[in-house]
């Protein structure tokens, strides 16, 4: 009978837990959804300015750090880099797919 109540026990946690996780994904898709539509709007003008900047603002700088950490695995890309980053292809569309499992180890 103990098993029996841990293992019903569990399980309502585990529901509960699954309710609670839908919850916030539900909460969370629309800015998700949201961001994916502001990134298809960058239009390649928008990029090269960015690219153009010697020495752009920290909070861009940051940003765009950020992305080529996530996108091309460099983990302390100097602005040249970026830059370079930037202007390839894949660029967008590497934005819009980014697979974010990999967050989840």
């Amino acid at each position: 009978v103990g098993l029996q109540e841990e293992v019903s026990k569990s399980q309502e946690e585990i529901s509960r837990r699954t309710d609670e996780v839908k919850k916030e994904l539900a909460e969370a898709e629309p800015a998700v959804d949201d961001a994916k539509q502001a990134v298809q709007g960058i239009k390649k003008a928008q990029l090269d300015e960015v690219r153009s900047m010697g020495n752009p603002p920290e909070n861009v700088k940051k940003t765009m750090e950020c992305i080529c950490i996530m996108l091309y695995e460099n983990l302390k890309p100097s602005w040249d880099e970026i830059r370079k980053f930037i202007r390839k292809d894949d660029f967008i569309p590497g934005i819009l797919n980014f697979e974010t499992d990999v967050f989840k180890k």
